[in-house]
């Protein structure tokens, strides 16, 4: 299962955990998932993400492989931003009714990301 979640974070080009930017999970039920993108007080920096959802994908495993699972194929292409100690909630839609699903967010300046697992 590991191997194949780091197939799918290199194929996501997340190289490696972030250290300024977090997921927490948030709530899982028929039809979306719910985390909050946090990005550290002591980051250095603003950070930017590459589209309206902040770039966060949701993923699921079927006991063979890990699929996506999040269906928000439109996104707009407005880039937002968190300044250090900000946060920000998202939602995404999911395919059916999954009991755990594993969310992506990278971070396109460093090539870095976050993931956390959400449950129902």
């Amino acid at each position: 299962m590991e191997d194949g979640w780091l197939r799918v974070r290199l194929g996501q080009q997340v190289g490696g955990a972030s250290g300024t930017v977090r997921l927490r999970p948030g709530s899982l039920s028929a039809g979306q998932v719910t985390v909050t993108v946090e990005v550290d007080a002591g980051a250095p920096e603003t950070v930017w993400f590459s589209d309206g959802l902040y770039g966060v994908t949701a993923w699921g495993w079927d006991g063979g492989a890990w699929h996506r699972a999040d269906t928000a194929d439109i996104r707009t292409m407005i880039a937002p931003s968190l300044n250090p100690g900000d946060r920000a909630v998202v939602t995404l839609p999911v395919a059916g009714s999954p009991a755990r699903v594993r969310v992506l967010v990278r971070t396109p300046a460093d090539g870095l990301g976050a993931w956390t697992d959400v449950t129902a």
